[in-house]
Protein backbone atom coordinates (compact mmCIF):
# COMPACT_ATOMS: atom_id res chain seq x y z
CA UNK A 1 0.00 0.00 0.00
CA UNK A 2 2.74 2.43 0.88
CA UNK A 3 4.26 2.11 -2.62
CA UNK A 4 0.92 2.87 -4.26
CA UNK A 5 0.23 5.74 -1.87
CA UNK A 6 3.65 7.28 -2.51
CA UNK A 7 3.11 7.05 -6.28
CA UNK A 8 -0.32 8.67 -6.06
CA UNK A 9 0.85 11.58 -3.90
CA UNK A 10 4.02 12.07 -5.96
CA UNK A 11 2.03 12.22 -9.22
CA UNK A 12 -0.44 14.66 -7.65
CA UNK A 13 2.31 16.92 -6.32
CA UNK A 14 4.39 16.83 -9.52
CA UNK A 15 1.87 16.59 -12.36
CA UNK A 16 3.29 15.68 -15.76
CA UNK A 17 6.76 15.31 -14.18
CA UNK A 18 6.68 11.58 -13.67
CA UNK A 19 6.21 8.83 -16.19
CA UNK A 20 6.29 5.09 -16.67
CA UNK A 21 9.55 3.49 -17.67
CA UNK A 22 9.94 -0.11 -18.77
CA UNK A 23 11.95 -1.53 -15.92
CA UNK A 24 12.03 -4.67 -13.85
CA UNK A 25 12.57 -5.19 -10.19
CA UNK A 26 13.94 -8.54 -9.15
CA UNK A 27 13.02 -9.75 -5.72
CA UNK A 28 12.52 -12.92 -3.81
CA UNK A 29 9.26 -14.81 -4.13
CA UNK A 30 7.38 -16.05 -1.07
CA UNK A 31 8.84 -19.33 0.18
CA UNK A 32 5.55 -21.16 0.74
CA UNK A 33 1.99 -21.27 -0.50
CA UNK A 34 0.87 -19.81 2.82
CA UNK A 35 3.21 -16.84 2.39
CA UNK A 36 2.07 -16.40 -1.24
CA UNK A 37 -1.56 -16.19 -0.09
CA UNK A 38 -0.63 -13.81 2.74
CA UNK A 39 1.29 -11.61 0.28
CA UNK A 40 -1.71 -11.35 -2.06
CA UNK A 41 -3.94 -10.72 0.96
CA UNK A 42 -1.69 -7.85 2.09
CA UNK A 43 -1.58 -6.34 -1.41
CA UNK A 44 -5.34 -6.54 -1.82
CA UNK A 45 -6.05 -5.21 1.68
CA UNK A 46 -3.61 -2.34 1.21
CA UNK A 47 -4.99 -1.21 -2.14
CA UNK A 48 -8.59 -1.55 -0.95
CA UNK A 49 -7.80 0.46 2.20
CA UNK A 50 -6.16 3.14 0.08
CA UNK A 51 -9.09 3.19 -2.36
CA UNK A 52 -11.51 4.02 0.45
CA UNK A 53 -9.32 6.51 2.32
CA UNK A 54 -11.18 9.82 2.46
CA UNK A 55 -7.98 11.89 2.29
CA UNK A 56 -7.09 10.39 -1.09
CA UNK A 57 -8.28 12.46 -4.10
CA UNK A 58 -11.54 11.03 -5.49
CA UNK A 59 -10.14 10.61 -9.01
CA UNK A 60 -7.28 8.45 -7.67
CA UNK A 61 -9.62 6.45 -5.42
CA UNK A 62 -11.92 5.67 -8.34
CA UNK A 63 -9.00 4.39 -10.37
CA UNK A 64 -7.90 2.21 -7.45
CA UNK A 65 -11.44 0.86 -6.98
CA UNK A 66 -11.53 0.04 -10.70
CA UNK A 67 -8.20 -1.78 -10.59
CA UNK A 68 -8.98 -3.68 -7.38
CA UNK A 69 -12.35 -4.71 -8.83
CA UNK A 70 -10.69 -5.97 -12.01
CA UNK A 71 -8.12 -7.89 -9.97
CA UNK A 72 -10.87 -9.50 -7.88
CA UNK A 73 -12.71 -10.57 -11.07
CA UNK A 74 -9.62 -12.07 -12.71
CA UNK A 75 -10.49 -15.60 -11.55
CA UNK A 76 -13.48 -15.60 -13.90
CA UNK A 77 -11.06 -15.42 -16.82
CA UNK A 78 -9.59 -18.87 -16.35
CA UNK A 79 -11.26 -21.49 -18.52
CA UNK A 80 -10.47 -24.28 -16.06
CA UNK A 81 -12.46 -22.61 -13.31
CA UNK A 82 -15.34 -21.86 -15.65
CA UNK A 83 -15.40 -25.44 -16.90
CA UNK A 84 -15.20 -26.80 -13.35
CA UNK A 85 -18.06 -24.59 -12.17
CA UNK A 86 -20.11 -25.51 -15.25
CA UNK A 87 -19.52 -29.20 -14.56
CA UNK A 88 -20.40 -28.96 -10.88
CA UNK A 89 -23.47 -26.76 -11.48
CA UNK A 90 -24.48 -28.53 -14.73
CA UNK A 91 -24.40 -25.27 -16.71
CA UNK A 92 -23.56 -24.46 -20.32
CA UNK A 93 -20.09 -22.89 -20.67
CA UNK A 94 -20.90 -20.74 -23.69
CA UNK A 95 -21.18 -17.00 -23.06
CA UNK A 96 -24.66 -15.44 -23.14
CA UNK A 97 -24.00 -14.34 -26.68
CA UNK A 98 -21.38 -15.41 -29.19
CA UNK A 99 -20.26 -11.78 -29.46
CA UNK A 100 -18.63 -12.10 -26.00
CA UNK A 101 -16.60 -15.17 -26.95
CA UNK A 102 -13.61 -13.24 -28.38
CA UNK A 103 -13.50 -10.96 -25.32
CA UNK A 104 -13.73 -13.96 -22.97
CA UNK A 105 -10.99 -15.80 -24.87
CA UNK A 106 -8.75 -12.71 -24.97
CA UNK A 107 -9.15 -12.20 -21.24
CA UNK A 108 -8.28 -15.83 -20.52
CA UNK A 109 -5.33 -15.71 -22.92
CA UNK A 110 -4.01 -12.53 -21.28
CA UNK A 111 -4.11 -14.17 -17.84
CA UNK A 112 -2.22 -17.19 -19.14
CA UNK A 113 0.29 -14.92 -20.88
CA UNK A 114 0.98 -13.04 -17.61
CA UNK A 115 1.97 -16.25 -15.85
CA UNK A 116 3.92 -17.44 -18.90
CA UNK A 117 5.92 -14.19 -19.03
CA UNK A 118 6.56 -14.45 -15.29
CA UNK A 119 7.98 -17.92 -15.85
CA UNK A 120 10.26 -16.62 -18.62
CA UNK A 121 11.51 -13.73 -16.50
CA UNK A 122 12.12 -15.98 -13.49
CA UNK A 123 13.98 -18.52 -15.63
CA UNK A 124 16.13 -15.79 -17.21
CA UNK A 125 17.19 -14.46 -13.82
CA UNK A 126 17.71 -17.79 -12.08
CA UNK A 127 20.78 -19.98 -11.73
CA UNK A 128 19.53 -22.13 -14.62
CA UNK A 129 19.05 -19.51 -17.37
CA UNK A 130 16.62 -21.60 -19.45
CA UNK A 131 13.28 -23.22 -18.92
CA UNK A 132 12.98 -26.94 -18.76
CA UNK A 133 10.58 -28.45 -21.31
CA UNK A 134 7.99 -29.43 -18.70
CA UNK A 135 7.76 -26.07 -16.91
CA UNK A 136 5.38 -24.36 -19.38
CA UNK A 137 3.22 -27.51 -19.46
CA UNK A 138 3.00 -27.52 -15.66
CA UNK A 139 2.33 -23.78 -15.63
CA UNK A 140 -0.74 -24.11 -17.83
CA UNK A 141 -1.94 -27.31 -16.12
CA UNK A 142 -1.61 -25.75 -12.66
CA UNK A 143 -3.30 -22.43 -13.47
CA UNK A 144 -6.49 -23.49 -11.64
CA UNK A 145 -4.37 -24.15 -8.52
CA UNK A 146 -2.65 -20.77 -8.83
CA UNK A 147 -6.08 -19.23 -9.30
CA UNK A 148 -7.24 -20.79 -6.05
CA UNK A 149 -4.26 -19.27 -4.24
CA UNK A 150 -4.98 -15.85 -5.76
CA UNK A 151 -8.66 -16.10 -4.81
CA UNK A 152 -7.79 -17.10 -1.24
CA UNK A 153 -5.54 -14.04 -0.91
CA UNK A 154 -8.22 -11.76 -2.32
CA UNK A 155 -10.91 -13.26 -0.07
CA UNK A 156 -8.73 -12.96 3.04
CA UNK A 157 -7.84 -9.36 2.15
CA UNK A 158 -11.51 -8.50 1.63
CA UNK A 159 -12.42 -10.20 4.92
CA UNK A 160 -9.78 -8.21 6.79
CA UNK A 161 -10.93 -4.99 5.10
CA UNK A 162 -14.54 -5.59 6.10
CA UNK A 163 -13.63 -6.60 9.66
CA UNK A 164 -11.96 -3.17 10.17
CA UNK A 165 -10.24 -4.32 13.38
CA UNK A 166 -7.56 -6.32 11.56
CA UNK A 167 -5.49 -3.94 9.44
CA UNK A 168 -2.05 -4.88 10.76
CA UNK A 169 0.88 -4.97 8.36
CA UNK A 170 2.40 -8.41 7.87
CA UNK A 171 5.92 -9.03 6.69
CA UNK A 172 6.45 -12.09 4.50
CA UNK A 173 9.71 -13.95 5.14
CA UNK A 174 11.77 -14.36 1.97
CA UNK A 175 15.09 -16.06 1.33
CA UNK A 176 18.17 -14.07 0.40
Amino acid sequence: MEDAEFAIWFAARYPRQCDWFPGRSYGASPVSVRDFIRQRERWFLGLLTLAFRATMPLRRRLLLVHNVLLWSLTPAAYPGVILLLAGVLNLDTAPATAAFLPVWALNAAFSIWLYWEGLKINAASSVIPHRLWWEPVCLVALLPVFLLWEVLGIARGLWRFLSIDDRTFEVIAKPF
